[in-house]
């Protein structure tokens, strides 16, 4: 991910008080990544996880971040912990 793009992060989480926010980490390279499936190529997909001492709906987080980081919004997409794809992306045993 580009250091821009990580360092404007850092700056907007800091307005929610955030607790922790990892690095970004990459996924390996998909072509129809579960949530970007509509790209249409292969793509690099980065994670981050921040839990926020603030609270904040999902969709205002994206917009938010879409604004400040100046991405389309189909290039982001925001998670809480009760968003049912987060079943998907536990490992079953």
């Amino acid at each position: 991910m580009d250091s821009d793009i990580d360092d404007k992060m850092d700056v907007f989480f800091k307005r929610y008080n955030p607790d922790t926010i990892s690095s970004a980490r990459k996924l390996m390279t998909q072509t129809n990544p579960l949530e970007f499936a509509n790209q249409g190529i292969a793509i690099d997909v980065y994670i981050v996880d921040a839990k926020l001492n603030l609270p904040v709906a999902p969709h205002i987080l994206q917009q938010q971040l879409v604004e400040c980081l100046r991405i389309p919004e189909y290039k982001l997409k925001v998670r809480n912990l009760a968003d049912p794809l987060n079943e998907l992306d536990e490992p079953e045993f």
